[in-house]
């Protein structure tokens, strides 16, 4: 990403619904290279909510994309070590990153089982819908 070297400030905004550009990696597939160095430029997008709560793992779960949703649960626990209170957060719907996960990527157990290994209490935090 040679534009990520010269221009940083590039990277440094967000959109009208409150998207970093890292919510925005987290959603296109297979970029987990984008989505490191965005976190390399700037680290605290991780914590961004958009303006329906949505974290960029919140965006990568819903896309499923095994690889960045890792990618992402390996910065927030190796890097940043905030895992139990961060993997609980949830949006404005009150669902978290596995609920996400478990309603929108039937496709990739993978994913479920890496965001629940830990904590399966995660699985029974109720949404607005119950």
């Amino acid at each position: 990403m040679k534009l990520a070297k010269e221009k940083p400030h590039l990277f440094l905004g967000m959109s009208h619904s409150g998207n970093t550009t890292l919510h925005i990696a987290s959603r296109s597939r297979h970029k987990s290279s984008v989505v490191q160095k965005i976190f390399n430029i700037q680290p605290c997008f991780v914590y961004e909510r958009n303006q329906r709560g949505e974290t960029p793992l919140h965006i990568a779960a819903t896309v499923g994309d095994v690889n960045v949703v890792k990618l992402l649960f390996d910065i927030i626990v190796e890097t940043l070590n905030v895992k139990k209170e961060f993997m609980s957060k949830v949006d404005g719907k009150q669902m978290n990153a596995l609920h996400y996960a478990a309603t929108t990527t039937s496709d990739d157990v993978n994913i479920v089982a890496l965001l629940s290994k830990d904590d399966v209490s995660l699985a029974y935090k109720r949404d607005n819908d119950g």
